[in-house]
């Protein structure tokens, strides 16, 4: 970012009815209120509130065939990619699985866990439907859209 920030010094935010949404510590606020004034060629402007609202996430359910539940064939099928080059997004800490950046791609995935791909989106992973002919996993998965 131009002002040199860090991506990791906020949390979640989003836009929602014209505004954006930004959870991050009153240091940090306090910085932005007084710093950040432009987003590209828009004019911004930040305050600081109590208000909590809630978040509404819509959601398609899909299903993807995977290799096994192992973290880095899963990243393969939801990225459309090999799995080195899963492999390579896992070390690279692209991935996170309910909310905690991987070190290794050999993890398995449970049921309901929740996966961020940087760049992909965030998946929910609700389980195996069946085998296919070819011994893969058709696996259904909730995504964030």
């Amino acid at each position: 970012m131009h002002l040199q920030i860090e991506r990791s010094s906020f949390g979640d935010f989003w836009i929602s009815d014209g505004c954006i949404w930004l959870y991050t510590s009153d240091k940090m606020s306090r910085f932005l209120i007084d710093n950040l004034i432009r987003i590209g060629q828009l004019s911004v402007s930040f305050e600081e509130t109590d208000e909590r609202p809630v978040q509404v996430f819509q959601t398609r359910r899909f299903t993807c065939v995977i290799a096994s539940e192992r973290i880095d064939a899963v990243v393969a099928g939801l990225c459309h990619c090999s799995r080195s080059e899963a492999k390579e997004k896992i070390r690279q800490g692209l991935v996170q699985v309910n909310h905690v950046t991987l070190e290794e791609p050999d993890e398995l995935c449970n049921n309901n866990v929740t996966i961020s791909i940087r760049g992909t989106g965030r998946f929910t992973y609700l389980g195996t439907l069946r085998k296919t002919r070819g011994d893969r996993i058709a696996a259904e998965f909730l995504q964030d859209i």
